[in-house]
């Protein structure tokens, strides 16, 4: 099954300039949490996926597929 949460949360993260280290300082996590979110090995917590959505002003749906809309 593809998901397309790591590819979102990596075209995101890279539209607003951001390294995966300066990301995972803000979310504060870790750099390595942010490569695994972004290459698929682990998905967040669904409190850090409100977080990420929150700070990317999108919606979870569009970051995890059900819709294609970037806004809230």
């Amino acid at each position: 099954m593809i998901f397309i949460f790591p590819y979102r949360l990596k075209q995101l993260r890279e539209n607003l300039g951001l390294t995966q280290e300066e990301l995972a300082k803000q979310l504060n996590l870790t750099q390595s949490t942010i490569a695994y979110y972004e290459n698929g090995r682990k998905m967040p917590t669904l409190e850090n996926a409100k977080i990420i959505a929150q700070m990317f002003n999108t919606s979870l749906d569009y970051l995890l597929g059900i819709c294609n809309c970037k806004g809230q």
